[in-house]
């Protein structure tokens, strides 16, 4: 499986893209939503490791969500995720 890395200074923006769902890898990096808010009705994210202390900026709401709801990771290791912006951010699990 394909993972995103982003390490210190880099930006993954979902700009309001839903259906995403390759894991993610936070390396001091940014995970964002930039563009419109993006439901929790699709699967979107869910796998995701926080490798060094990172960020996660919801200018618009995003979610990490396992498609047809199923088993996910999230993965902190100790590190520190700081969400930033006005949107909201959630982790859902089922």
């Amino acid at each position: 499986t394909t993972k995103l890395y982003l390490d210190e200074g880099g930006v993954f923006d979902v700009n309001g893209v839903q259906d995403k769902t390759y894991p993610i890898v936070l390396n001091g990096g940014t995970f964002a939503n930039y563009g419109t808010a993006v439901g929790d009705s699709k699967a979107q994210f869910w796998n995701l490791e926080v490798a060094a202390d990172s960020f996660i900026d919801a200018e618009s709401e995003f979610s990490t969500i396992a498609s047809k709801y199923g088993s996910q990771e999230f993965k902190l290791g100790g590190n520190k995720l700081t969400k930033l912006g006005a949107g909201n951010f959630y982790v859902i699990f089922f």
